[in-house]
């Protein structure tokens, strides 16, 4: 389909497709410990059973509300026979959680070849006249400080060619207004996450916008009478296993969308490789990081 937004890929996809499908051989997680936060509902859950459906050996999924997550470990437990689904309740913004849960990671799981981080927060969508500082402020608490929580402790622990994918959203790329709590604390975020990469080149780390998922946080958005294209949830999940896969290790240290085709990606591997290309930041005409 024709791309709705600017696109370095003619080709657009609003659902899961033959060349990211977790079944594919060269996809498989096999063998993989994954983590992934926010894992109980929405996009967090769609990536728990792409993971799956890959054959991950065991997949953590963190977050606060215990019932979601026994729920989703129910769901992919019967389902799929091979793979281990582990329970971490923990608030990302409180250290002594993160740290607990990922302790407990390590005793009886061990080291993490792949974290999904997905949890993430969207402030009251209001004018910054009218918005509540603490509720405001929110958004940062969860989305800055709990990426960097969640982080720390996962460096550490992170096994041999590690990787890391951060949900972020293409929409921090827009001014929307109401949005500026949501929208500042995930560019942070996405940049953050940049720093991540330059400070630990062995391992990978992918920013991407996992499509426009019908969740909680749309729901918000809608009811503050924004609207969005909406794509099939299964586009966030499958993505997020080829990024973690191999075939992916020429994005590293990018930021994508999941609706860009991964095959006119693979095309301009030599240019992500070689350039800034697709990085985040100014651009300056001549500058040599603006190249």
């Amino acid at each position: 389909m024709a791309a709705p937004f600017p696109s370095p890929t003619q080709q657009w996809h609003s659902t899961a497709y033959s060349e990211i499908d977790p079944k594919r051989p060269e996809l498989s997680a096999k063998g993989k410990n994954v983590l992934i936060t926010g894992g109980g509902i929405g996009i967090g859950a769609s990536v728990v059973r792409s993971f799956a459906e890959a054959g991950a050996s065991t997949i953590s999924i963190l977050g606060r509300t215990e019932n979601a997550l026994i729920k989703t470990k129910e769901n992919i437990e019967t389902e799929f026979k091979s793979t281990k689904v582990i329970v971490l309740v923990a608030d990302i913004t409180d250290e002594l959680s993160v740290t607990k849960a990922f302790n407990s990671f390590k005793s009886s799981v061990g080291l993490i070849d792949v974290l999904v981080h997905n949890a993430a927060y969207m402030s009251d969508l209001v004018p910054i006249h009218d918005a509540e500082v603490g509720e405001w402020f929110k958004s940062f608490e969860i989305n800055v400080k709990g990426a960097f929580l969640v982080t720390k402790a996962f460096l550490p622990l992170e096994a041999e060619n590690a990787v890391l994918v951060a949900m972020g959203t293409g929409a921090m790329s827009f001014l929307m207004p109401k949005s500026s709590s949501y929208l500042t604390s995930k560019l942070a975020e996405s940049r953050f996450f940049e720093h991540v990469q330059a400070e630990n080149p062995h391992i990978r780390v992918h920013n991407v916008h996992p499509g426009g998922i019908q969740t909680r946080m749309a729901d918000k958005t809608q009811a503050a009478g924004m609207t969005i294209p909406m794509d099939d949830i299964s586009l966030s999940g499958d993505f997020a296993v080829w990024l973690a896969s191999p075939e992916a290790a020429f994005t590293k240290g990018k930021f994508l969308w999941a609706s860009w085709d991964v095959a006119e990606l693979k095309s301009q591997s030599d240019k992500l490789l070689e350039t800034s290309y697709l990085s985040m930041g100014v651009v300056l005409d001549g500058f040599p990081f603006g190249k």
